[in-house]
């Protein structure tokens, strides 16, 4: 017997198990309540030996008596066996209560002396009377993995007892394994008895995995397109899927979207063994159902009757390898049918293929089985391919036509001219796709034979965009161009501006007049070039502040099928409205371009856009939607979101979260791997991991290291020509950071470029910025001393107060929640400089529940925090002058604050009605007629 070390079964993780595991834990629960029997069925490999041991874990640390033992086919026939691991650990104290009779036969049973033959009936009833004495003192667990191994004399001991089970405080947790659901059990083990107890018996069917547990067992080491596939081919089976992971793991070349999966040897051989004791119909059958996409009854029949061999569909069927659904056929499980492709010889192979060419309908099918069914090369079937993968890219299949094209590439006979354009169309179809290791395995053996000219060009320009070069050398770029036709010199020059001006080698500036030169180069060229080669100039245009919306005029809005996604117009259109702050427009665009990428199968394009919606969710200040979104690119090909993309999403999370720590490790990571260099390939995600770890040290009130980490990436923006102050949004908290680090003549100085910038720019979320530094700054300069007047209308037009007032305004109306709760608490720390407390207190309190909503829980705490700073006396005093409720006195503030009634119905999530009745009560309990009345009677309480 194995005991398994547990608190609570907390410490071992199963994906995708939580419906499965709260009904164990509900049984182990429940044990208390008398006798109970549940059964976990499945599969072999499913799952169930885990959710048993999260059972068992479960149950020890509840401290319930656990007799457990693990059965298995190799001592299937050994007497007692499963008996002796069940008594184990049953103590001294307990076996010395049985009678004499029952005590030979437990210690015979047990091997501990040689009394002679055991007494069964004496066995079993001894079995029972050790169950009755442990559940008299508590509850007991009996629990039995893989059942249908457990030996004979075993079974008869237990069966005797648990027969005899009304009300005791038992439960029987059994896994036993099952093909599929409701099988009928064969005779072994203790599950084909169960009939006769006279208690329910609970059968929890354990369901395969979904896809995302799956990808989440598997790791991010298996790149998602080939995830997918693992689940498909596993059927959902963790087992499964860890075992052909691992086969992916060893493999010694790349998968290409047409290979199949590598089957482990270790599958293959269980398999096998099913496929070699059916007949040789049925595997005829089964090889048929294999070879097809979209298997129906009338289809297989057609085949098996032109193929010489025959076939036997039902019998397939019988031998529950097939599974036929009306016109429908599946196979049982997936590997079944990659064991048969795997097995069967090329010429049957093909042979079948041929025989499938004849009669599908759909024409990519049709040229896939031609093809499959033929040796290359072939001049006919290569123009066929090549036309059916032009035709599937304007379907939107990326994939499917980076297969084909690759195919069509390998049936052109090797003096046809047009080979090596094939080997480049395929090469772009992989790079769009995002099969990026499959292309470059393509296309690096090829590249030095090409001759010179404009397709060696742009070959080592693709080897290098999916090899994961970003900026290449001078002779490089030389090499490249000296081959260039218009074409490629516009493709060219578009890459350099995109690698050398993201990894900061070269001011935005300098990309700019690289991406004019390849727009007057693309004159005249393909669509989709000039929409690559505009976007990149559009990009340089935002950045630099500038209005894209000219360059955006030369290309159309229309979707071309051979232009991804990340390069379409929505996308600089989608930014730019997210670095001015219109958070709504850019989360639509945002939100509407992933999902056409994802519809399209554009990896590259869905990372792309899933990190702009991060980006965007943290300037919202949405940091629950933030995490999730961090999620969803874990699961993404780690071949596409390498460790600086999640490195860095991860420090976002953690700043606005309150987890200073981790922001900070990520940003010592970043500084390991660049060697202390700003450039390279890290630069971007360099450069926003600074500018919230920044904001986290802010945010902890560690000014001092704010204002270093946010000065460098105002100062490395301002280098490059980063002119939009959108882009990296560090010149407020920069200027927040240095007030509070008692440097007003630097915040001064970075407030007047950015109020500067703002108005030059019409930027709306710098105008915003601009005053909250603006308030935050005169707020630093208010006098705080006692006799400070408590006025309201004296201090209304002060211009700290005016300036955050409206800093609040325009956030609002931006729809930038997280940047207008933090200006609320801005506003409170100029109203207790005013030592208008009660004010402050409600303005603390309001930002300390919008911080708790957004998921903000450091600011939060921190707001909360300080509203513990104004003491408790002040506090019981707010809650219950005038007899007021909770409620009225929030609105009574926020009226006192200064907010109209829109705004107070606003900040406390309530209509504008609700308000006014509020007020109206208010009136009447004070004994106030106007608003003024209530001001003047509020203040007059607040000096008391």
């Amino acid at each position: 017997m194995r005991c398994i070390q547990s608190s609570g079964g907390d410490d071992v993780t199963l994906f995708g198990r939580d419906e499965q595991l709260a009904i164990v834990r509900s049984a182990v629960d429940r044990a208390g309540a008398g006798f109970q029997v549940m059964v976990l069925t499945g599969p072999a490999g499913i799952g169930k030996t885990a959710l048993w041991e999260s059972g068992v874990a479960d149950a020890e640390a509840a401290g319930h008596a656990v007799l457990q033992t693990r059965a298995c086919e190799a001592e299937a026939r050994l007497s007692h066996g499963g008996l002796s691991d069940l008594l184990e650990h049953v103590g001294e104290d307990v076996l010395a209560g049985l009678a004499p009779p029952q005590r030979r036969a437990v210690d015979a049973a047990l091997l501990r002396d040689d009394s002679g033959p055991v007494d069964s009936r004496a066995l079993g009833a001894g079995f029972l009377a050790i169950v009755r004495a442990l559940a008299a003192a508590g509850a007991v667990l009996i629990a039995v993995d893989d059942d249908q191994w457990l030996d004979a004399a075993s079974i008869e001991a237990v069966m005797y007892a648990v027969r005899r089970l009304r009300n005791e405080r038992v439960t029987v947790l059994l896994t036993r394994r099952r093909d599929w659901p409701d099988a009928p059990y064969g005779a072994e083990g203790l599950a084909p008895h169960l009939a006769d107890l006279r208690v329910r018996v609970s059968t929890v069917e354990v369901p395969p995995l979904p896809p995302d547990a799956i990808q989440r067992l598997i790791d991010r080491p298996v790149p998602a397109r080939l995830a997918g596939r693992v689940y498909d081919l596993s059927a959902g089976n963790p087992y499964f899927a860890l075992e052909i992971a691992e086969a992916l793991r060893r493999a010694d070349q790349p998968v290409g979207p047409g290979d199949d999966l590598p089957v482990p040897s270790s599958l293959q051989a269980l398999v096998s063994a099913r496929l070699a004791a059916a007949a040789p119909g049925t595997r005829r059958a089964i090889l048929v159902t294999a070879l097809v996409s979209n298997p129906r009854v009338g289809l297989i029949r057609d085949v098996l009757t032109r193929d010489d061999a025959g076939g036997e569909l039902e019998e397939s069927v019988a031998d529950g390898l097939l599974v036929i659904r009306g016109e429908h056929v599946r196979l049982a499980h997936p590997l079944i049918g990659a064991v048969a492709r795997a097995e069967a010889p090329g010429a049957v192979r093909r042979h079948l293929h041929r025989i499938l060419a004849d009669l599908v309908v759909d024409a990519e099918e049709r040229v896939r089985h031609r093809a499959l069914g033929t040796l290359p090369p072939d001049a006919a079937i290569a123009d066929e391919l090549a036309l059916v993968a032009e035709k599937t890219i304007h379907r939107g299949g990326p994939r499917a036509a980076a297969e084909l094209a690759e195919q069509a590439w390998r049936f052109t006979p090797p003096a046809d001219p047009g080979g090596d354009e094939r080997l480049l169309a395929a090469a772009d179809l992989h790079l769009q796709s995002g099969l990026v290791d499959a292309g470059a395995a393509l296309l690096r053996p090829h590249v030095a034979a090409l001759p010179p000219g404009p397709l060696r060009g742009r070959a080592r320009l693709r080897l290098a965009q999916m090899s994961g070069v970003v900026v290449l050398t001078q002779p490089e770029y030389e090499a490249i161009l000296a081959d260039a036709d218009p074409q490629l010199r516009a493709e060219t020059l578009a890459y350099r501006v995109n690698c050398e001006v993201f990894e900061g080698f070269v001011p935005v500036s300098q990309g700019a007049l690289w991406a004019t030169e390849a727009i007057e180069v693309s004159e005249g060229l393909d669509p989709a070039t000039r929409a690559r080669v505009v976007s990149e100039a559009a990009f340089m245009d935002a950045m630099l502040g500038v209005d894209p919306a000219p360059r955006l005029a030369l290309v159309g809005v229309d979707a071309l099928p051979d232009l991804a996604w990340y390069d379409h117009r929505g996308r600089i259109d989608a930014l730019r409205a997210m670095w001015r702050g219109e958070m709504a427009s850019a989360q639509r665009l945002l939100g509407t371009l992933q999902r056409l990428a994802r519809e399209r199968g554009e990896e590259i394009s869905t990372v792309v856009f899933t990190l702009h919606l991060f980006e965007a969710a943290i300037r919202v200040g949405d940091w629950i939607a933030a995490a999730g979104l961090r999620h969803d690119l874990g699961e993404l090909d780690p071949a596409i979101v390498p460790a600086e993309v999640m490195h860095r999403v991860a420090a976002a999370v953690a700043a606005g979260t309150g987890d200073r720590p981790a922001a900070t490790e990520a940003l010592r990571w970043f500084d390991e791997v660049s060697g202390g260099q700003v450039t390279g390939p890290t630069f971007w995600h360099q450069m926003e991991t600074r500018r919230v770890a920044g904001q986290a040290a802010l945010f902890d009130g560690d000014a001092d290291t704010a204002a270093a980490l946010l000065s460098r990436v105002v100062a490395d923006a301002h280098e490059r020509d980063y002119r939009d102050p959108g882009v990296f949004p560090a010149a407020p908290d920069l200027v927040e950071a240095l007030v509070k680090a008692g440097r007003p003549a630097e915040a001064q100085a970075v407030l007047d470029r950015l109020t500067e910038t703002a108005q030059a720019q019409d930027h709306p979320w710098a105008r915003a910025g601009a005053a909250r530094a603006r308030g935050i700054l005169l707020t630093a300069a208010t006098p705080a001393d006692p006799k400070a007047t408590t006025d309201p209308k004296a201090t209304a037009d002060e211009p700290a107060e005016v300036a955050l007032v409206e800093a609040g305004d325009r956030y609002r109306a931006l729809g930038l929640p997280f940047d207008e709760v933090r200006t609320i608490a801005a506003l409170a720390t100029l109203r207790r400089r005013q030592r208008r407390f009660r004010e402050a207190r409600t303005l603390l309190q309001d930002a300390a529940e919008r911080f708790e909503r957004l998921g903000a829980a450091g600011l939060a705490r921190a707001a909360r925090a300080e509203i513990g700073r104004f003491g408790g006396r002040q506090q019981e005093r707010a809650a219950t002058a005038g007899g007021l409720t909770a409620t009225e006195q929030q609105v009574v503030d926020l009226v006192v604050a200064g907010c109209t009634n829109r705004q107070a119905a606003d900040r406390l999530f309530i209509s504008i009605s609700a308000v006014e009745a509020h007020l109206t009560r208010v009136y009447a309990k004070l004994g106030v007629t106007s608003r003024t009345q209530l001001v003047r009677t509020q203040a007059t309480a607040e000096q008391v």
